[in-house]
């Protein structure tokens, strides 16, 4: 997940039943995330077999412990970075009824059969009488209406990251602010820093890279970074096939 040889995937399943092709999706993407299956007598399920099963002949709802310590691990070291990149760009053009918040739409639930939303006319796209809104984390659906200034709407979720509130005018949340880069944080490491919302050592990324028995090199080692070769770089240009030296415009500059 989130690297140039491992970040894509295409998957095909042939069941006409759409709980078996969502079954499927998960398990793969669960691989991309870094599970194995579950052939483990420690791994732990509620049901007789879970979704990273080697093989699925029954519904499986879940994961398994296993499954679930091999994500929270994966989403400690930051392999997740590239899933907060939302596309701007829907495709399959604009209709009422896909479940996207289009250009003319004031809502859009899905389609008449499916929509759970009271606040929204699914036929038409268009808020309920009295209602303020019909999304959104500063909504209150209970009510469709927006959530005071000042609440919560989206939690801190590390050292490195900041707090969202409502504004009591739009029913979204504000964009996703973090600790200013370069912030030292708390990491279990020496000269740990906040980036990008993550709270990072050079430790870490040496792990994230090449495994939990990785760690932080000498000093001396630093200076095989500025010959841009494959033992030392700041990084790799696919299109003229050449690792980067790292200079000057690679340090986190404090303002």
């Amino acid at each position: 997940m989130c690297s140039f040889d491992y970040s894509g995937g295409v998957i095909v399943d042939h069941s006409d039943n759409p709980v078996f092709v969502g079954m499927t999706v998960a398990h793969e993407m669960g691989h991309n995330f870094g599970m194995d299956h579950d052939i483990s007598p420690t791994c732990k399920c509620p049901v007789d077999s879970c979704i990273m099963a080697p093989s699925m002949s029954t519904l499986l709802p879940t994961f398994s412990d296993c499954s679930l310590d091999t994500l929270s691990s994966a989403l400690r070291r930051g392999v997740d970075y590239c899933l907060h990149n939302v596309p701007k760009v829907a495709f399959g053009g604009a209709k009422c009824g896909n479940g996207v918040l289009e250009d003319g739409e004031d809502c859009d639930c899905g389609s008449t059969t499916t929509c759970p939303n009271s606040c929204c006319i699914a036929a038409e796209c268009k808020l309920a009488p009295e209602a303020e809104c019909a999304e959104g984390d500063c909504c209150d659906l209970n009510v469709c209406k927006l959530k005071k200034m000042a609440s919560e709407c989206r939690h801190a979720l590390n050292s490195c990251d900041l707090p969202e509130y409502c504004d009591g005018k739009n029913p979204s949340c504000p964009a996703d602010f973090f600790v200013q880069d370069g912030h030292p944080c708390p990491d279990g490491a020496l000269e740990a820093f906040c980036y990008q919302g993550t709270c990072g050592s050079r430790k870490q990324q040496c792990q994230f890279l090449w495994g939990p028995s990785a760690d932080d090199a000498v000093k001396d080692c630093y200076s095989f970074n500025e010959q841009g070769a494959f033992s030392g770089n700041c990084g790799y240009r696919q299109d003229t096939d050449q690792y980067l030296r790292c200079g000057p415009k690679y340090f986190l500059k404090f303002f």
